[in-house]
């Protein structure tokens, strides 16, 4: 199976598009210094929003070095399936909330060979990797030079983010065959405001791509 995730989600409206296009993770960030974040009861009505109408939706929140407790309560309380993880989490973090039944992401940001030290160190369900800017945690809307996730990408379940949008998933699919995409400002209006247009063309361009044999990594 090959995976699509769309991040950052503040509208139920837009999650429920999502989850009619057929994509597989729905993110929530819960960070709050992101343009992007969205308080614990708003995300709890917009879960349970898109659930009425499609009740097998998946939701992954988003954290950057929270509280393993804190996590834990955030999504038995919204009802998540999974986090990501996008801070300086260690090992034991990951051991811990996977414990718990949830699907672990464990995030990294790439911007040379020398960051990708720590994939595949922590256990996580799967790894994405994600374009490294100063002081930024994700979301930047920029790309990193693909050909550094090819390897990654042959030793388990590697989420590919970063820049990524309609025009140009079917490219990273092809060349580093991940085994799944993320993409968040690459398919909004605003912020957290997403273009339903863009959502459905990105699944449709990254879906082809998948079929064509650019990402047959099992999860």
């Amino acid at each position: 199976m090959n995976a699509i995730k769309i991040c950052g989600f503040t509208r139920a409206e837009d999650a429920i598009a999502a989850a009619e296009f057929g994509v597989d993770f729905l993110g929530l960030v819960f960070y709050e210094r992101s343009p992007r974040f969205i308080p614990t009861e708003r995300a709890k009505a917009l879960v349970a929003e898109v659930h009425g109408p499609h009740p097998s939706a998946r939701f992954v929140g988003v954290f950057v070095d929270e509280d393993p407790e804190r996590i834990l309560q955030i999504t038995q309380s919204v009802n998540l399936c999974g986090v990501q993880l996008h801070g300086g989490e260690t090992p034991a973090t990951v051991e811990r909330l996977m414990a718990s039944g949830l699907f672990v992401i464990k995030a990294h940001r790439i911007a040379e060979e020398t960051d990708l030290a720590g994939v595949w160190t922590c256990g996580a369900d799967a790894e994405l990797l994600d374009t490294r800017v100063p002081g930024v945690s994700g979301g930047t809307g920029m790309t990193f030079d693909w050909s550094l996730a090819v390897a990654p990408a042959l030793e388990g379940p590697l989420l590919l983010a970063g820049g990524l949008t309609p025009k140009n998933v079917g490219e990273a699919v092809r060349t580093v065959r991940p085994w799944g995409v993320d993409v968040s400002s690459g398919v909004e209006i605003g912020p957290g405001i997403k273009s339903t247009r863009s959502m459905r063309r990105f699944v449709e361009t990254a879906r082809t791509a998948f079929r064509n044999g650019g990402g047959d990594h099992e999860g």
